[in-house]
């Protein structure tokens, strides 16, 4: 069955509140309720609808292997909602050029991270493919970014978002590592979809409006246009993907 993954996001009052990321699978909704303790990001899954593991008659988590696939399917989405999330709500005056410097950095990271597993256990060579020029064009974001701070004599803070990327980028290799096959490659790009969506939103409603210095937003204006070809790719890929099993 085709992903139809639409993270619909929506502050809720207070930065202290929860916030609920509702993530759609078809004709399966499941909710993912993130909690902010001072800035720090936790989640936990809330399910709706009427093939959710709390739907059985009595009232009971029911753990057949179709809800465990939704389970799975929903935390490949938590790392990239939780970019989405932590940018936007974890800075009440926007982050600073030294806290945008590690996101930068971590959120690269991540996704090379998950382009090496993806090059080791992949099944299709597009998806291997996919996954290397992942590594490649991520890299050299990294060592850009890593040369312009080095130049700046900016030190990148670790703060709350790159910490709850670099937890979520964990998270999803931890889930990758479990499947194999082409269950293996639905995830991965499933999960490459997604993250360069939030990316995408994060670079551009929170850290080129909040990059101070020209050097740094400069940088993040360049590199946009990658992040933008990766996110086409992945979905095209993802597409020809559910083509061939069938959907």
């Amino acid at each position: 069955m085709p992903i139809a993954a639409n993270c619909a996001l929506q502050r809720a009052g207070r930065v202290a509140d929860d916030i609920v990321a509702s993530i759609v699978f078809s004709d399966r909704v499941s909710l993912t309720r993130l909690s902010l303790s001072g800035n720090a990001l936790r989640s936990r899954d809330i399910y709706v609808g009427d093939e959710s593991p709390c739907a059985n008659s009595g009232g009971g988590v029911d753990l057949n292997e179709g809800n465990r696939r939704i389970r799975m399917k929903t935390r490949y989405l938590v790392c990239a909602t939780a970019l989405a999330l932590g940018v936007t709500l974890a800075y009440a005056a926007g982050p600073t050029d030294p806290q945008i410097a590690a996101i930068v950095v971590t959120a690269n990271q991540v996704d090379i991270d998950a382009g090496k597993l993806a090059v080791s256990k992949g099944q299709a060579k597009e998806v291997k493919d996919f996954a290397q020029r992942m590594i490649t064009d991520h890299t050299g974001v990294n060592k850009s970014a890593t040369a312009l701070v080095t130049k700046l004599k900016v030190t990148p803070e670790p703060n709350e978002t790159s910490k709850s990327l670099q937890k979520g980028g964990d998270d999803n290799l931890a889930a990758l590592k479990k499947l194999s096959g082409a269950a293996f490659d639905k995830a991965y790009v499933s999960h490459e979809v997604t993250y360069h969506q939030a990316v995408l939103d994060a670079v551009d409603k929170t850290l080129i409006p909040n990059a101070q210095n020209a050097e740094l937003k400069a940088l993040l204006v360049k590199v946009r246009p990658a992040f933008v070809a990766h996110l086409q790719h992945a979905k095209e890929l993802q597409a020809s993907l559910e083509k061939g099993s069938g959907g």
